[in-house]
């Protein structure tokens, strides 16, 4: 049984983009309507902690599925590692209830610190299966994401969980703040994209994170 655990999420909302270029977080960029500091920033694959992400939102209902499908992973992978502690979290999720809003997040980490080489861009596409003509899609766009979870412990807060990471993303409903690229029709072949990005290789290639 691998540590990975395969999952595709259908009709979700999403929340933030940045898949289209790498990114790291700045604890000194300036934030966005507000006078705190840090901030993700766009960088080069070579940074140091560069990465792509994705979040999404689901409703309660389903959340709570993926959540008890992150713990029973979790738990399964402990039966046969007596190292791994309890089941904490699912790394990177928010919930808001007053605004139903359920989100989690899925990364890519782009350059590999053990082998210094670079990983692949997570693989996305638009409602016709090809790659959209504007990939800085906004928040409010719907569509699938397919995501790796994995069992991984935080040296930093010594505490064990599930870590999200996007394998490929279909962009059905595409929204855009700053243009009109919008609504591109109804997709074909779905599963059969899906299936093309099984054989790509995981690297989760963690810097804050141990797999187990």
């Amino acid at each position: 049984m691998s540590d990975f655990k395969e999952l595709i999420y259908k009709d979700v909302e999403f929340v933030t983009n940045r898949l289209h270029a790498p990114h790291k977080w700045d604890h000194m960029a300036p934030r966005k309507d507000s006078d705190e500091t840090g901030a993700y920033v766009e960088c080069t694959e070579e940074d140091l902690n560069a990465m792509w992400t994705v979040r999404w939102h689901i409703d309660a209902e389903r959340a709570s599925q993926l959540i008890k499908e992150a713990e029973d992973h979790f738990n399964d992978r402990k039966k046969l590692n007596k190292k791994m502690g309890k089941f904490e979290l699912v790394r990177g999720y928010k919930e808001n209830n007053e605004n139903d809003r359920y989100i989690f997040s899925a990364k890519q980490n782009c350059k590999s610190s053990k082998t210094g080489k670079l990983n692949k861009q997570p693989k996305v596409v638009g409602p016709n299966l090809q790659p959209l003509d504007d990939p800085k899609w906004s928040s409010g766009s719907r569509g699938v994401v397919k995501f790796n979870m994995l069992p991984t412990h935080s040296p930093s807060d010594k505490n064990w969980g599930i870590t999200l990471y996007v394998k490929a993303v279909v962009i059905t409903e595409p929204k855009y703040f700053n243009n009109e690229l919008e609504g591109m029709g109804s997709y074909e072949n779905l599963n059969e994209f899906l299936s093309d990005t099984e054989n790509q290789p995981t690297n989760p290639d963690l810097d804050d994170e141990i797999p187990f």
